[in-house]
């Protein structure tokens, strides 16, 4: 089995988002104001596991179930963003 560090994106905008991982995250950063990035291992020969995400920013509401994926300051450092998975069939 091989395994490789991989990137998605993931954007700021209120919105849930689908990705698919075969591995676990490694990192979550930002170095744009408008996404959040998240590498994760990918496994070759691993069925990609979807989640639902959404990032969210410091003192807005999370739902309830929802599971924190990791947190990220963007480039100009006045703003942090968070990443959520939102639970459900796909997290």
């Amino acid at each position: 089995m091989t395994r490789q560090v991989w990137r998605d994106v993931v954007p700021v905008d209120d919105e849930p988002h689908e990705i698919a991982l075969t591995g676990p995250i490694v990192h979550i950063g930002s170095r744009r104001i408008d996404e959040v990035e998240v590498w994760f291992e990918h496994h070759n020969g691993h069925v990609p596991v979807l989640h639902d995400v959404r990032v969210f920013g410091t003192g807005h509401a999370v739902p309830d179930g929802a599971r924190h994926l990791g947190t990220a300051i963007e480039p100009s450092g006045a703003l942090v963003w968070h990443l959520y998975s939102l639970g459900g069939e796909n997290s």
